[in-house]
């Protein structure tokens, strides 16, 4: 970049009405993404537009979309935008966000994006490995289920792959669901009856 440029990022998630999710989840790893980059001014937009308006309505909070958060970086100045999605998966909705944020390519220098959570093998790994860390002293005979959005996009595939990597390593009493897609709830729990499991904790995977 030239002396004149000035980079940011625009952290985009789905988005959440829950205040303390957001603060929890959304909020901390745009907190973590400022800490990590600080000569980097830090950007908030969701895709969620019926979120967007449920907030705007109900606590009068505005979150920008994508194309909004987009002219608002335009007017402050900035040049180069690093586009971070926390979805977890290349779906619908981070297709979506690609195309509102590449609408902008020829009013910025350069638009680059990082990837969703789970993209990579290396991905996969270092999720099992943190989950595997977090529930490390987990009763044997427990189960634990990670709830995903599901999707109907061809990306869905992304849960059960991920489930393959969990059962590869060993986790054989860690499940994934999904809300919208595959694998289901109802499908999860026929599973956990066969084994016949008494004890479940369910985590979004969201």
């Amino acid at each position: 970049m030239n002396s004149a440029s000035k980079k940011a990022i625009l952290v985009v998630s789905f988005g959440t009405s829950y205040e303390n999710t957001r603060k929890l989840t959304i909020e901390a790893i745009e907190h973590d993404i400022a800490d990590a980059f600080p000569a980097c001014p830090t950007y908030r937009a969701w895709t969620s537009k019926m979120i967007i308006a449920k907030l705007k309505k109900r606590d009068g909070l505005t979150i920008h979309t994508v194309k909004e958060a987009l002219e608002q970086m335009l007017l402050d100045g900035i040049t180069d935008v690093i586009v971070q999605p926390t979805h977890v998966i290349n779906g619908i909705e981070n297709d979506q966000m690609k195309a509102d944020a590449l609408s902008f390519r020829d009013r910025f220098s350069s638009i680059v994006f990082g990837n969703p959570l789970l993209t990579t093998e290396e991905d996969n790994q270092a999720i099992v490995r943190v989950v595997a860390d977090e529930f490390r002293d987990m009763d044997p005979d427990t189960a634990l289920v990670l709830m995903g959005h599901g999707t109907e996009h061809f990306a869905n595939s992304a849960y059960s792959q991920f489930e393959n990597m969990l059962r590869d390593l060993g986790h054989e009493s860690t499940y994934v669901g999904t809300v919208e897609g595959f694998p289901s709830l109802d499908y999860v729990i026929r599973r956990l009856k066969i084994r016949d499991i008494k004890k479940v904790y369910v985590m979004p995977l969201m």
